[in-house]
């Protein structure tokens, strides 16, 4: 097994290389076993004390974790402890009066990158490294490892080396995470951060530092705080100081864009990086722009209380139509076919309002519409002409109008200028001006239909849309007139005017 001067040098070398011990003995030496006649252990006081030749093999051979073992100036392998059979898999009597050199892959530099190890300490009276060793197996294994001349340098080295393989594979995968970590963080749109658990931060990606303007030194701490916007800020650290016990951090809040000034909505959510474990020394987070998502959920809000509103007066409207032609109907079938009807009429102002997005609807559309609808062909034969100038309706009153015309062209088709053969329709409108508010004037006149005597027997609901909803529900001015040879009806209402000219 060697001598134990190898041993003894190891134990007592200084970390300045100095050898401090009394004696060196042979490895094989063993401290002589107490007698059965000797008086200590028959009294029971004690063993011996320890030789140090004993005392230092004993501590060698307990250090299974490390390969501790000595070479000759040129590499040879003088001692070899049970560690380094271990870690190396050689056994002492296989590697004793052999190159040690054997530890160094080819792929490493072999024996000259031993030799230069050899050389490094001989020149700095130490060489320390960490590098790919060989087992006997040939299995490659990450070392940490010391050489040191003994004191005696004619004498040669002493080595300890420790497998560090699953260290080094925990190192190389956190530098991977942490690399992937950095891609990651530097190209996502989002504002990446990592701070500590009480928000304060340690580290911001560049996308902040373009996105508010300002630096890393601005940033950390609790300097980023100022980008954000002061109304905010008690929410932003409120958030903070709940985030330990939620186990998450999560905020919205606006923070500066620097390039125009404005505050724009971020959503900021942050988590621990290892929470796990009971302490949270860092957390890592994103800041993501929702302002634009946010302003079209505002947007969809008032687009739903819109619609909501909408509905209830369509409802409205509909109960009132039911009402009104009930009241006017004679009998129940009476009552269909006229209740179906209006509410058709109001399904096609619908559809034009949908379709306009609820802008204004062009006046002449809402007018033959109205009049195709009723199916006779005579908007098209020469019996009806529409005359007037590109007028648009607002939404408010197309509805009513659209009603109004639909009670005018039912009258027709039954009673009057689309029913009877000599019947002629003219529907014209002109635009009036009361400083700065413009109204349609529009006329339908009906001529060459034969009246009844006397004129309208009842009036029903149309009568009552024409002549008294219209007034009330848009302000404007009605009149109705049943002359000898037709209806005669004037509305004038509020318009949006064009530019452009209907022929």
């Amino acid at each position: 097994m060697g001598t134990m001067w190898a041993f003894c040098s190891l134990a007592f070398i200084h970390a300045e290389g100095r050898l401090f011990g009394r004696e060196c003995v042979p490895a094989m030496s063993r401290r002589p076993r107490v007698q059965n006649g000797d008086k200590q252990d028959e009294q029971g006081e004690g063993q011996r004390p320890l030789s140090d030749s004993d005392l230092l093999r004993l501590i060698f051979d307990s250090a299974t974790d490390f390969a501790i073992f000595t070479t000759d100036p040129n590499g040879i392998t003088t001692s070899w402890n049970v560690g380094a059979e271990r870690v190396l898999g050689y056994a002492d009597d296989e590697i004793i009066g052999k190159s040690a050199d054997v530890a160094f892959p080819p792929e490493e530099g072999g024996v000259s990158a031993a030799a230069e190890e050899r050389r490094i300490a001989l020149a700095e009276g130490r060489a320390e490294d960490e590098r790919w060793q060989m087992k006997k197996d040939g299995t490659r294994f990450w070392a940490s490892g010391l050489l040191m001349p003994l004191a005696d340098r004619t004498q040669g080295f002493v080595k300890i080396l420790r497998n560090r393989t699953a260290q080094h594979r925990a190192e190389k995968q956190l530098q991977q995470s942490e690399e992937l970590f950095r891609v990651l963080a530097t190209n996502v749109p989002q504002l990446v951060f990592r701070s500590k658990a009480n928000g304060d931060r340690t580290w911001g990606s560049p996308q902040w530092s373009v996105f508010t303007g300002f630096s890393f030194a601005e940033s950390v701490g609790f300097g980023w705080l100022d980008a954000v916007y002061p109304e905010d800020h008690d929410a932003t650290m409120m958030a903070w100081a709940e985030a330990p016990t939620k186990g998450e951090y999560y905020c919205e809040h606006r923070i500066r864009r620097s390039v125009d000034g404005e505050h724009r909505w971020h959503q900021t959510r942050a988590v621990p990086l290892d929470y796990a474990s009971g302490t949270a020394p860092e957390w890592v987070g994103t800041s993501t722009d929702i302002h634009d998502l946010r302003t079209l959920k505002d947007q969809q809000k008032v687009l739903l209380a819109e619609l909501q509103h909408r509905t209830r007066n369509l409802i409205a409207v509909v109960q009132s139509l039911a009402r009104q032609t009930m009241r006017s109907s004679a009998s129940l079938d009476e009552f269909a076919e006229d209740y179906e009807s209006r509410l058709r009429a109001l399904s096609r102002v619908q559809g034009l309002l949908a379709r306009a997005d609820h802008q204004p609807i062009d006046l002449r559309e809402l007018i033959e519409g109205e009049l195709h609808a009723h199916g006779d062909g005579s908007v098209d034969g020469g019996n009806v002409t529409i005359e007037g100038p590109a007028t648009s309706l607002p939404a408010i009153s197309a509805q009513s109008v659209a009603l109004a015309l639909h009670e005018l062209a039912t009258n027709a088709v039954k009673y009057g200028a689309l029913h009877q053969p000599s019947g002629r329709l003219a529907v014209s409108w002109n635009i009036e001006h009361d400083g700065s508010k413009a109204r349609a004037r529009l006329e339908w006149l009906e001529s060459g239909v034969t009246m009844p005597e006397g004129g309208p027997t009842r009036k029903g609901y149309g009568s009552e849309l024409l002549e008294r909803a219209l007034p009330y529900e848009l302000g404007a001015k009605t009149k109705i007139e049943f002359g000898s040879d037709g209806v005669r009806y004037e509305i004038v209402v509020p318009v949006t005017k064009d530019e452009k000219q209907h022929g």
